[in-house]
């Protein structure tokens, strides 16, 4: 059986895309592990773990990373290097040789707009496109009533409040705020999953207590509360980031436009319109649902068995 390391982040996004790939890559001959990232472990650990899997799977950060802790003694070819923001491919651009992409085992990114991305960067190798998927069975949950409460998965800070830490990183794009003034504006409730959640394991219960879930970011790598929400029969609103225009086309997601103006003027319109009339939120959220069943891992795992 092939053994594969993810040398990752274990929670929120990439801890729940990779613990649920190790589940799938085990029913198809592939055993895999998580080996979280925030640890410090020793060269001497690292080089001993090589000796006994297959494959590193990792970002252009942990790529980095890893090869910097070992003192470049782990062969390029030993990675797979998965994309999950532009950010990654920036850095690897900036700070280490990008002709790397051709010396590594794979090169992917999570999808088609870090793929474009890539090339505007000036990567000489095409990268796969492998979109992260979910476990639908594990998100869905029966379609509510009507729409009274709103909710934001994902990064949140209120408007020019953003944190130093998160200052040219994937969580500065994450725009939380406009979701939280269109909210207020359609005279609806609001719920923050950061405030009070700690782990991508319970999210499958928030989305159960919120009737609409919004991403307006001005840029993601993939976006993957639009996925889950739909899944758990949320009304979903989106602006067209990441794979979400690709995955979740006009069936499973309200687009609306990224420009900051016009993107709240629409949510709020939306807001407005389905708290309004229930028939027509139950009817929108049982179609999105329905389109969910298309991010489950089964449609998704063979591009990144792919990379193995």
């Amino acid at each position: 059986m092939k053994k594969v390391i993810f040398y990752i982040d274990y929670e929120w996004a990439l801890g729940t895309i990779h613990a649920e790939l190790t589940k799938q890559l085990f029913a198809r001959g592939i055993n895999s592990y998580i080996l979280p990232w925030d640890k410090n472990y020793t060269r001497e650990e690292l080089l001993e773990m090589n000796d006994a899997c297959d494959l590193i799977m990792t970002t252009p950060h942990g790529y980095i990373r890893m090869r910097e802790a070992t003192g470049y003694q782990i062969p390029q070819n030993r990675f797979a290097v998965v994309a999950h923001a532009t950010v990654e491919l920036v850095d690897w651009k900036n700070y280490h040789r990008i002709d790397e992409c051709q010396a590594v085992h794979s090169f992917g990114v999570v999808s088609n707009f870090l793929r474009d991305q890539s090339q505007l960067l000036g990567f000489p190798k095409m990268p796969t496109v492998c979109m992260p998927g979910i476990n639908f069975d594990s998100f869905r949950a029966p379609i509510r009533s009507r729409l009274q409460t709103v909710g934001y998965g994902s990064t949140f800070w209120e408007r020019n409040s953003l944190p130093e830490c998160y200052a040219n990183q994937p969580a500065a794009y994450k725009r939380g705020y406009l979701a939280k003034e269109a909210a207020a504006a359609a005279g609806l409730n609001f719920r923050i999953a950061q405030k009070y959640h700690n782990s991508y394991v319970t999210m499958p219960g928030y989305y159960r207590n919120v009737d609409c879930v919004i991403m307006c970011s001005s840029e993601e790598g993939a976006g993957m509360p639009v996925v889950e929400a739909g899944a758990a029969g949320c009304l979903v609103i989106s602006t067209p980031v990441g794979h979400c225009a690709d995955r979740a086309g006009t069936r499973g997601a309200d687009f609306v436009p990224i420009e900051e103006m016009a993107c709240l003027e629409q949510m709020t319109d939306l807001l407005r319109f389905y708290a309004s009339d229930a028939a027509a939120y139950q009817r929108r959220c049982s179609e999105i649902q329905e389109h969910a069943r298309t991010y489950d891992w089964t449609h998704t795992i063979d591009s990144w068995i792919s990379l193995l």
